[in-house]
């Protein structure tokens, strides 16, 4: 009797890989797999095990739709921050930001304040770029909403508030740019209108 057909599903595996920074050889020892398996997956020879992916989503937040080409949202947002992460998103200033009598009111979580400290400590740190690179993902996959969390909560006038904004076409607040890579992601007009009209809702309450 021949052999049955092996359907092959494709994978993201190599664009985790390179933008991890790793080597055949290194990934595969990540993945407990030869240097040969990790080619093999690449060039769709063979099947990338569900615990391998599922490996890949804890450890750097990958989505598992995304890794198996099922969709285009790159990162898992199933429990990070009640599922605002999506690729450049990490978090959405209009959770943190309030205005009354003239005041502008900003209020920071202190998992959030945490993880800023970690992430410009990490950025700051003599790791390389793809060292600093695999352990930001680390850090992003990490981030939980805690519902018990403390906030550290500062209060601004209206009018010193809007000397610090500078919006133009290369910047746009609560949207993340690409730190590792040095690239800047540039929004779509959708989410410029739609930081546009945050703010000019915040300010003309």
């Amino acid at each position: 009797m021949g052999n049955k057909y092996k359907k092959i599903i494709k994978t993201n595996i190599q664009i985790i890989r390179e933008e991890l920074g790793y080597t055949q050889k290194e990934m595969g020892e990540k993945l407990k797999v030869g240097e040969k398996t990790i080619r093999n997956y690449e060039y769709f020879e063979s099947n990338l095990p569900l615990e391998s992916s599922l490996y890949l989503s804890k450890k750097f937040g990958y989505s598992l739709d995304w890794i198996y080409r099922n969709s285009t949202n790159k990162m898992n947002d199933s429990e990070i921050i009640e599922g605002k992460r999506i690729s450049n998103f990490i978090v959405d200033i209009r959770d943190f930001i309030s205005r009354s009598d003239e005041q502008i009111h900003i209020s920071i979580p202190d998992y959030y304040m945490n993880y800023i400290k970690q992430r410009n400590a990490l950025l700051s740190s003599n790791l390389s770029d793809y060292e600093k690179k695999r352990e930001c993902a680390k850090l992003d996959a990490s981030l939980k909403k805690n519902t018990k969390s403390f906030y550290y909560r500062f209060t601004i006038p209206e009018s010193e508030f809007l000397s610090f904004l500078h919006i133009d076409n290369s910047f746009i607040p609560y949207v993340d740019s690409d730190i590792e890579s040095g690239e800047d992601f540039e929004p779509t007009e959708e989410q410029k209108q739609e930081a546009m009209a945050f703010l000019d809702s915040l300010l003309n309450q």
